[in-house]
């Protein structure tokens, strides 16, 4: 877990820990275009997240003050987003959560495994190979796009990884964008 196990210790300030936890992120790759992710979610930032823009991004606004608590509640620390749009027109996310203890980031994996358990709206998947588990959106969101998203922690952070295309998703682009991610937090 090489870098991951090192952030916040040695009274780092918040906003360089969140600093050091996107500089894990995968970087935008060449020919793609930085950016937010799809534009059903307009309040989408990329970069270091505090609390309040982490529940913005990620919720809707009638779900904002349960992420909160319940952010809270896990030891949230900070979040990290790095974001692009692909020259074929895919879009891809890194989404790092950061908690005080691995005891938060597991807590925030199980209530979103728990959740997308019971979307009879998606398809579900297990990656055991990475202790991860993974979701397949069908359904086009409001820019038309569908997606895939894998999930697990590392450390004392939720891995989150979605991959947007439009018509189908496309699970083994978003699992190799996963794995490069782990391999990118390994160090």
């Amino acid at each position: 877990m090489g870098g991951a196990a090192y952030l916040g210790r040695g009274g780092a300030c918040p906003a360089a820990v969140g600093e050091r936890l996107l500089a894990m992120a995968l970087p935008v790759p060449p020919g793609a275009t930085a950016g937010k992710q799809p534009t059903d979610r307009p309040k989408n930032r990329t970069g270091v997240l505090n609390l309040d823009q982490y529940v913005a991004a990620n919720y809707d606004p009638q779900w904002a003050e349960t992420a909160t608590r319940a952010a809270k509640e896990r030891g949230f620390v900070t979040a990290a987003c790095r974001a692009w749009k692909n020259p074929d027109g895919s879009q891809s996310q890194m989404m790092l959560v950061q908690y005080a203890s691995a005891t938060g980031a597991q807590a925030h994996y199980r209530g979103l495994h728990g959740l997308w358990t019971e979307d009879t709206s998606t398809t579900f998947f297990d990656d055991p190979d990475d202790q991860a588990a993974g979701l397949l959106h069908t359904k086009p969101i409001m820019d038309g796009m569908t997606y895939a998203s894998l999930l697990t922690t590392r450390g004392n952070i939720l891995v989150y990884v979605t991959h947007f295309t439009p018509k189908t998703p496309d699970r083994d682009t978003a699992q190799d964008l996963f794995h490069r991610q782990l391999s990118a937090l390994a160090g």
